[in-house]
C-alpha cells in the first residue's frame, strides 16, 4: 500500500515539476485560461497513451487551460470511449498497446459517427516520419514526442477551432 501512495506522489511532483518548466509565469504555477471567468462549456478531449506520465503532463496542462479531459490507455479503450464521452479532439499516441494509433485512426475515419473527430497524433518517431502515414490515413496533426505541451495545447486549441467554424 505504501508504494502505490509514493509511485502517485511521485506522479504528481513530475506532473508539477514539467508544469513548472513549461509555465509561462516560470513561478511553478500552471498557465492561466486565456479567457478567465468566461462561462462557455469546456471543450472535452481524449488523451489516448499507453505512458502514465504523458497522459498526467497534458491532462494536468490542457485542464489549466479550462479543457475537461479523459484518458485511455490503449487504442482499444479510446475507440470505446469515443463513443460514450464525444471528446471535441482526440490526441493519439502511434504505438499503444491492443490497438495502435494508426488502427485507432483507420476505424474512426470509417466509421459514421467518429469520421469527422479532429485527430492530433504524437509519435514517439523524432522526425515524426509517421506524420505522412498519419496525415494520409485522416489525422488532423502530427508531433513528436516528447511534444512539449504548449504545442500540444496549440494544436488541440486549433483543431477545436476549426471545428466550431
Amino acid at each position: 500500500m505504501g508504494e502505490v501512495r509514493q509511485g502517485i506522489v511521485r506522479k504528481q511532483k513530475l506532473a508539477r515539476a514539467v508544469l513548472f518548466a513549461v509555465s509561462e509565469t516560470g513561478r511553478g504555477m500552471p498557465p492561466q485560461s486565456p479567457h478567465p471567468g468566461a462561462h462557455v462549456a469546456p471543450l472535452h478531449v481524449l488523451i489516448a497513451d499507453d505512458h502514465v506520465d504523458t497522459r498526467v503532463v497534458l491532462k494536468h496542462y490542457l485542464e489549466a487551460y479550462g479543457f475537461d479531459v479523459c484518458e485511455a490507455v490503449d487504442g482499444a479503450d479510446a475507440l470505446q470511449m469515443m463513443r460514450t464521452e464525444h471528446p471535441d479532439a482526440v490526441i493519439l499516441d502511434v504505438q499503444m498497446p491492443r490497438m495502435d494509433g494508426m488502427a485507432v485512426l483507420r476505424a474512426m475515419r470509417a466509421d459514421e459517427e467518429l469520421h469527422d473527430m479532429p485527430v492530433l497524433m504524437l509519435s514517439g518517431d523524432a522526425q515524426c516520419s509517421d506524420a505522412k502515414e498519419a496525415t494520409d490515413a485522416g489525422a488532423n496533426e502530427c508531433l513528436s514526442k516528447p511534444a512539449h505541451p504548449r504545442a500540444v495545447f496549440e494544436a488541440v486549441r486549433f483543431l477545436t477551432r476549426v471545428r466550431e467554424l
